[in-house]
């Protein structure tokens, strides 16, 4: 029977034998992945504040942010919050870890002279996962809020359709295989999704 999957590894006979695989032998089929999709957009999250400066004070630095989505006590957009090492910004879920200050020389614009511009660094991180982000000062408070994560939904069509929304190191089962998502990254054609294969280290790039 054409219909028929002899081995029960979720590919009708009809599929194994246009592969070119055993359709009596569960651990030869066609690759699972070829029935996993890419589907647009990309989801892109960013942090929710700018580093904007850092004050010395007797036991250290207290670093000061900057969210342009939230409103001050006076109702204005734009928020500052202030922390120290170790303490939470604001309610964002995220602790300031350490601060490195910094400085470099850069050109002037029309001269040949240069100026001392401030490069100082915090090294922040999300209190659900632990992931770190190192933030750098921002030179105005226009400054474009810093990527965090991106993530991709792909679709798996086989025996039904199962959606997974994966970031970079997210793992995932295809009919009791897994895999894990190496690198998500925006291409030409919209994005291009790198997975492994957890058990023989096989890698294949997705595109939509």
């Amino acid at each position: 029977d054409a219909d028929a999957d002899a081995d029960g590894d979720e590919f009708t006979n009809a599929e194994e034998f246009a592969a070119g695989t055993d359709p009596t032998d569960r651990n030869d089929h066609p690759d699972y992945l070829d029935s996993l999709s890419v589907v647009l957009p990309l989801k892109q999250t960013y942090m929710p504040f700018l580093f904007v400066a850092a004050n010395k004070i007797p036991n250290g630095w207290r670093c000061e942010f900057f969210d342009p989505k939230q409103k001050d006590d006076y109702g204005r957009l734009g928020r500052k919050l202030t922390a120290v090492i170790g303490e939470e910004i604001g309610a964002s879920g995220i602790v300031l870890k350490s601060y490195e200050p910094k400085s470099e020389k850069r050109a002037i614009k029309g001269s040949v002279n240069k100026k001392e511009v401030d490069v100082s660094e915090v090294v922040v991180e999300r209190k659900s996962d632990g992931k770190k982000l190192r933030l750098v000062v921002a030179a105005s408070k226009k400054d474009k809020l810093a990527p965090v994560d991106v993530q991709a939904t792909l679709v798996y069509a086989r025996k039904g359709t199962k959606n997974f929304d994966v970031t970079p190191g997210a793992e995932i089962v295809l009919s009791g295989t897994k895999y894990r998502v190496i690198e998500i990254k925006a291409t030409a054609k919209g994005a291009a999704v790198t997975v492994e294969n957890v058990l023989t280290g096989k890698k294949r790039t997705l595109e939509p």
